[in-house]
């Protein structure tokens, strides 16, 4: 092969890959912080806008712009730098396109409502911005830039931004016939339009960002502890209820079929009510309670037990995650919303974790062997056990 075609090829690898970008959110809040619009659009994937950014060793910043349901001439996305929610006097940093959809970054300010370029060569343009990837097709545009945290003081006089500040960040997109020099074209007026510009509400430091967050730690555990709880204790519980059972059938130690116990150097200490004798006085009240060592533990109560506390630990820590705030079906929000993958999830999770709750309580309060209850209890304690492991396991492939 001749090094002209096979300059071809890389070309047309490097175009190919360029224009088939798009967001990937599997990385937010892990490698990236993500800011979506509208209010959890991410578990429905219908979001309008998405904008990411993470810092990088070497002190520049990589940016994401990811516009949905844009116009078919749509041929830039942009992202303004502000010190307040009212446009003018802010960097713009966006994203162009061309007629043949050839990609570039440009650097520009906006003065009051009117967009002007920062006079900037390609090669000194350079130095503070760079592009990654880019795509663009009739209804979306994606644009990934990494841009310089602090730039020196001769571009920052040329009205380059220092991203170590906190700002509101100003997106939008629209029309422009020149997309490398000329100014940016007028967006839509309409404050209903969807490419009306958004003002994301919360200001934020875009370079104060790092991969070491917290909530990832807490999405890992929460998955890890819903893992150990479904999958491994309450199958062992499961599994010594149900095939230990018949096992030394005779032996009763303390009462209770080996299949609830295993030897292990554990003290179970329980209290027993005995009647009063004699006055009201320290002494005597003790006579109240026998206490009994064993060492003996029990396996299905244990594992079951156990697995209701990590469960309920796994579920703080979601909680946690999402800002305390309920992602299943609720009053007040759309049928789309209420129908969504992520608000079935979060339902079934709720129903899944409600009855291993009811089946711990059910335990605790289990009738005597010989009551006429005893076959009600036992077969409510099957099935909705049963139940609660099916729908758990279910989302666990979710």
């Amino acid at each position: 092969m001749n090094s002209k075609a096979f300059s071809i090829i890389i070309l047309a690898v490097a175009f190919f890959s360029s224009c088939s970008a798009q967001f990937d959110s599997s990385g937010c809040l892990e490698r990236k912080a993500c800011i979506f619009v509208s209010a959890n659009c991410e578990e429905k994937g219908n979001c309008e806008k998405i904008v990411s950014y993470t810092t990088e060793p070497d002190d520049w910043v990589v940016i994401e712009l990811f516009y949905n349901t844009t116009y078919s001439d749509t041929n830039y996305a942009a992202v303004g730098f502000s010190e307040d929610t009212q446009m003018g006097e802010e960097g713009v940093t966006h994203c162009g396109f061309g007629k043949a959809n050839e990609a570039g970054v440009f650097l520009s300010q906006n003065e009051g409502k009117r967009n002007i370029p920062l006079n900037f060569t390609k090669k000194n343009a350079a130095e503070y911005v760079e592009l990654l990837q880019a795509s663009h097709t009739t209804n979306s545009i994606y644009c990934k830039f990494r841009q310089k945290i602090a730039p020196d003081k001769t571009a920052q006089r040329a009205h380059v931004p220092d991203l170590n500040h906190t700002y509101y960040l100003l997106l939008a997109y629209g029309k422009t016939d020149n997309y490398e020099g000329e100014e940016l074209g007028i967006h839509s007026l309409d404050e209903r339009s969807r490419d009306f510009p958004f003002f994301i509400s919360t200001p934020v430091n875009i370079a104060a960002w790092r991969e070491t967050q917290m909530v990832p730690i807490k999405q890992r555990s929460n998955r890890m502890l819903m893992l150990v709880g479904w999958m491994w204790l309450v199958p062992a519980a499961i599994t010594a209820a149900r095939y230990l059972r018949e096992h030394w059938s005779k032996r009763m130690p303390f009462g209770l079929k080996i299949w609830f116990h295993v030897r292990l150097s554990y003290i179970d200490i329980r209290f027993k009510l005995k009647p009063l004798t004699g006055d009201f006085c320290p002494e005597n009240v003790l006579q109240m309670f026998e206490l009994n060592f064993t060492d003996n533990f029990e396996i299905h109560r244990t594992m079951n037990s156990l697995a209701v506390l990590f469960v309920v630990i796994s579920v703080l820590l979601i909680f946690i995650g999402k800002d305390w705030r309920w992602t299943g079906p609720a009053i007040g929000r759309s049928i789309q919303q209420n129908l969504s993958a992520g608000a079935f999830h979060s339902l079934i999770g709720a129903i899944a974790v409600g009855i291993m709750t009811v089946q711990l309580v059910g335990a605790l309060l289990r009738c005597d062997k010989g009551s006429r209850y005893r076959p009600i209890f036992s077969w409510f304690h099957r099935v909705s056990g049963l139940l609660a492991f099916l729908l758990a396991r279910k989302l666990t492939y979710h």
